[in-house]
């Protein structure tokens, strides 16, 4: 090794430390309710690293490189894309052992540059680890952003989504599935009432449907673009729904309902202080408090990171992560 490779190496080395003695935390809050601080560091939850606990530690892949959906070879054969995919696990496990899931895909339109005629497809494995495999199409295209969330408080499957326009002619992407299956790829009893241009949530007793569809109304932010959804329901029966807004770029926004009726209305109560979309919210069990992990456009942003961490203690009140 040269005496220059050997500066440049220390001089990394150097900047890490820097980086790592530089954070101190005085609160939990420094350490984003992902951890605790404990003589001015951040003592991360499982599951978390970084000098305010707000990176993802992944572990290690079942199946490295390769996805559980589309299966293996799929964008090299059909140029399929997909992306958007929510699990449920058994509602009845000592009965039925199913997972089910719902994922948005689409076809790669060389002539317009990007994926076109996405719909909602939904897919089943006896583990979310393994290959799925295709059931019906729910939602037909153009769909797209599905989050789907089992309301044990009402026993139902509640997928929450956006439609933009409908009937427009495009392909069905079918993946690398053989000429047998593609049966599979049919529409379903899935939904009537469908209403272009609009968020809704479908709703069923059974993951095959039928579905009653209705459009999300948010009454504090009429006539604004909404998508990207992602919902829980709290014990009380009120839904929380984190959503994307475009106005003069994207935003993250939280809206709830005023009761335990899914239907809404919705009323924003917060939004996130740094542009983005395509947020996931969920809540803690142990301490209570709500989490947001939202993807980040770099111009819009203080970060250079595609995605940041954000926390609340009450659903009103955000922090967004600003250790990097």
């Amino acid at each position: 090794m040269t005496k220059t490779m050997s500066t440049f190496f220390l001089l990394i080395i150097v900047c890490l430390i820097q980086d790592i003695i530089s954070y101190s935390c005085t609160t939990d809050d420094d350490c984003e309710l992902l951890g605790s601080c404990k003589n001015s560091v951040c003592e991360c939850k499982p599951g978390w690293s970084g000098p305010s606990c707000g990176t993802i530690k992944f572990g290690t892949a079942p199946n490295p490189n390769m996805g559980i959906w589309p299966l293996k070879g799929s964008h090299d054969d059909n140029s399929t894309y997909s992306w958007g995919f929510t699990i449920v696990k058994p509602i009845n496990p000592s009965t039925d052992k199913t997972y089910h899931a719902w994922v948005n895909q689409g076809c790669y339109n060389t002539s317009i540059g990007m994926v076109s005629g996405c719909f909602l497809l939904h897919v089943t494995s006896d583990s979310p680890t393994n290959n799925f495999v295709a059931q019906e199409i729910m939602v037909p295209a153009s769909s797209f952003n599905p989050h789907m969330i089992y309301s044990k408080i009402n026993k139902q499957y509640m997928m929450f989504f956006r439609i933009n326009d409908l009937n427009a002619g495009y392909a069905v992407c079918i993946g690398n599935e053989t000429t047998d299956s593609k049966s599979m790829f049919k529409l379903g009893s899935t939904v009537n009432n469908l209403t272009a241009n609009s968020m809704d949530i479908a709703v069923s007793d059974n993951p095959y449907g039928p579905w009653l569809v209705e459009t999300v109304m948010i009454e504090n932010m009429p006539h604004t673009h909404i998508s990207n959804p992602s919902a829980i329901q709290l014990d009380n029966g009120t839904f929380v729904m984190a959503y994307r807004f475009n106005t003069n770029a994207e935003h993250v926004g939280i809206a709830v309902t005023q009761g335990n009726d899914w239907k809404g209305p919705y009323i924003n109560i917060a939004n996130l202080s740094v542009p983005g979309e395509d947020p996931f919210l969920w809540k803690d069990m142990n301490d209570g408090v709500y989490h947001i992990i939202f993807h980040v456009e770099n111009s819009e942003a203080y970060s250079t990171w595609p995605s940041l961490h954000a926390w609340s203690r009450d659903l009103y009140n955000w922090n967004v992560s600003k250790s990097y």
